[in-house]
């Protein structure tokens, strides 16, 4: 599980209950599981919902829904795969987060 954190550069999400948590390398697995990278205890969640990658093909940071009950919405369009871009607003379930790309270098 990751702690939130105050570190600058990487892939940031924040909760909208508050807390933030940075990112320096991909996949990123979220979900209520505590095998996830970013655990999100919350009943709405599913154990393993999503995983964010880097889309060599495109080029960008992507979000895929892991056929989870209750999906994954960039604003408010449903989505089961998509790329993600900054500011871009998540909702898993019932939880939203919003996503920043604080200077993240895909490594080659």
């Amino acid at each position: 599980m990751h702690k939130p954190t105050n570190q600058a550069f990487g892939l940031k999400f924040t909760l909208t209950s508050g807390p933030a948590y940075v990112f320096t390398q991909l996949p990123i697995s979220i979900g209520r599981g505590e095998t996830n990278d970013l655990v999100i205890d919350d009943p709405s969640i599913s154990s393993s919902h999503a995983l964010v990658y880097f889309d060599d093909r495109l080029g960008e940071v992507c979000i895929m829904d892991r056929d989870s009950l209750n999906g994954i919405y960039i604003g408010e369009l449903p989505t089961r795969k998509n790329v993600l871009v900054d500011g871009a607003r998540i909702r898993l379930g019932g939880v939203e987060l919003m996503y920043q790309d604080t200077g993240y270098i895909h490594p080659k």
